[in-house]
């Protein structure tokens, strides 16, 4: 299975609306849901800064369940984030 639909089908099953969204603001819907396109076209910022967001609450939450999935399919990215986030706790 390709990767793509591995983890369309992971996001959908591991059901979190959360999750979903940042997926969707990543894939422009292709994975996952959240806001419209017509929301991210009409200006194309919102789509990082839904996906931060989406993140810092992600990684926020007492239940790691998402936050794993994060890590374990986008490595770089987890890292990047809790690096940016070390630097505003140190």
């Amino acid at each position: 299975m390709e990767r793509f639909d591995r983890i369309k089908r992971d996001v959908y099953q591991i059901d979190d609306d959360v999750l979903s969204d940042f997926f969707g603001a990543l894939t422009m819907n292709q994975i996952g849901y959240g806001h419209s396109l017509a929301y991210y076209n009409k200006y194309p910022p919102r789509r990082q800064a839904e996906a931060f967001a989406d993140m810092f609450e992600i990684y926020s939450r007492a239940d790691r369940n998402s936050w794993n999935y994060i890590q374990q399919e986008l490595p770089n990215l987890a890292a990047r984030f809790e690096g940016v986030l070390r630097r505003f706790t140190e």
